[in-house]
Order: structure tokens, then C-alpha cells, then sequence
């Protein structure tokens, strides 16, 4: 009886783990750096929208990301704080070298951040004790 058993799992399990073991991925490697300086981006995301499929960069900028066939026809995209999302066709990836993926400085521009003082002159802040006593009395009653 029990070897009955065990040559049923090995009918059952062995064909479930060679199929896992046989599904094709391609894997791309490559440095995400920023684009005007060359210096690698550490810890940018890496993936493909909508799917399970992403990875961070190292803290030197290099990643590897293995993606299955089935998503070749996707996007893959790179972002990162500071920076510009950036989106690459899978297929226009070379199969064979590591690719360079410069990523744009995101940068936030202010249009006057040092307001002068004479705009101010003359303004008061409002009076919130009112508001105040009025809260520390509702919770006092609760």
C-alpha cells in the first residue's frame, strides 16, 4: 500500500514541478544612472505595470529582472523619488548586452520662494482661543 501511495505523488508532483521548472523567462540587466551626472540610482523600482513582475535596483544602480514571454509586448518601468517615470518596450531591449537606462531629474520650481515682508505688513493671525477652549470643554464633557 505505501508504495502505492508513493508512486502516486511521484505521477501526480513530478509533471506539476517540470512544467514550473519549464516556463520561459528572459532576463534583462542593465544600471539605471541619472541622466545629466551619469551616477547610478540605488534602490529604483523596476517592473511591469499591472503584473507581479519587479525588483529594485542595487545601491549601485544594477539590476536583473527575469520576465516571462508572455509579457513582451509590455512596458518596462523605471521610477524612483526625485526622478522622472521612464518607460522602455520590452521589445526594443537587446536580448544579448546590459542596457544604461538615464533617468531624468524630476525637479520642482518655485515661482517667488522668499516672499518679501512688506506684502505682509499689517496682517494678523487669527484668534483660535475661542475655537480652542471650545474643544478642550467638549472633551472634558465626553
Amino acid at each position: 500500500m505505501q508504495l502505492f501511495i508513493k508512486v502516486l505523488f511521484l505521477i501526480v508532483f513530478i509533471p506539476v514541478v517540470t512544467k514550473a521548472q519549464t516556463i520561459k523567462t528572459r532576463v534583462v540587466r542593465g544600471m539605471v544612472v541619472d541622466a545629466r551626472t551619469q551616477e547610478p540610482i540605488p534602490y529604483a523600482n523596476i517592473g511591469i505595470l499591472d503584473t507581479e513582475i519587479g525588483t529594485l535596483s542595487n545601491e549601485d544602480g544594477s539590476f536583473s529582472i527575469k520576465i516571462p514571454i508572455e509579457y513582451q509586448v509590455k512596458n518596462l518601468l523605471f521610477s524612483s523619488v526625485g526622478y522622472k517615470r521612464k518607460s522602455i518596450p520590452l521589445l526594443t531591449i537587446s536580448k544579448s548586452s546590459s542596457m544604461q537606462v538615464p533617468c531624468t531629474p524630476f525637479l520642482y520650481t518655485v515661482a517667488n520662494p522668499c516672499p518679501s515682508s512688506s506684502k505682509f505688513t499689517g496682517l494678523r493671525m487669527p484668534d483660535f482661543s475661542l475655537l480652542i477652549g471650545n474643544l478642550n470643554l467638549s472633551r472634558r464633557n465626553s
